[in-house]
């Protein structure tokens, strides 16, 4: 079903968006895992059906985990900094500026995808 959405514009009324339900509710052949949460809607194509438990379990915990990950993976300093080490610190980032050095490690949603595929790579036989 195709329908067209509307907005009021002055007197007149403008087509702002298009829906087609044929386009945007049709899946290709093959085994879809979808899940539906509040506020969260997520469709996995072309999986494994012997993985469809796995995967289901990760997705319904994934929050989580992704809670767990970024309480353990947080940058911190292995012993408490000496005052000699703040003034430096304090005194590079005063000539560097305060986004000069910059640490880059992947986000925590990237590690759960990680290990989601990783799952997915060990289970197949």
């Amino acid at each position: 079903m195709q329908e067209t959405f509307y907005r009021k514009v002055g007197r007149r009324y403008q087509p702002v968006s298009y829906y087609d339900s044929d386009l945007l509710d049709s899946m290709p052949p093959g085994v879809h895992l979808i899940c539906v949460l509040p506020g969260e809607k997520s469709f996995t194509r072309s999986i494994n059906p012997d993985h469809a438990a796995v995967l289901g379990a990760l997705r319904l915990h994934r929050n989580a985990i992704l809670d767990v990950l970024r309480e353990k993976c947080g940058a911190t300093s292995t012993r408490p900094l000496t005052k000699k080490e703040l003034a430096g610190l304090a005194a590079y980032t005063k000539v560097t500026g305060n986004d000069s050095l910059m640490l880059e490690r992947p986000s925590a949603m990237a590690m759960v995808e990680a290990l989601e595929n990783a799952l997915v790579a060990a289970l197949k036989p």
